[in-house]
């Protein structure tokens, strides 16, 4: 069997698509069960609500994968 020496191209399309998919089955996992006020949840001063911790996350995720696409 010949190997094919030239490189896959990536279709930008199906990875983001796959992208979000398994960004939003790691999320529905994690917060299945929880409180429908969960989001809004104040540990304190200075601590960032679940809500806002998941905005940076995926702000940050898009951010990274707009730049390597």
């Amino acid at each position: 069997m010949e190997k094919n020496s030239q490189p896959q191209t990536i279709n930008a399309g199906k990875l983001l698509r796959h992208w979000l998919g398994a960004v939003k089955f790691r999320f529905t996992v994690v917060i299945s069960g929880t409180a429908s006020d969960f989001a809004s949840f104040d540990a304190g001063y200075g601590v960032r609500t679940p809500i806002e911790i998941v905005t940076k996350m995926l702000f940050n995720d898009c951010r990274f994968a707009a730049r390597t696409t």
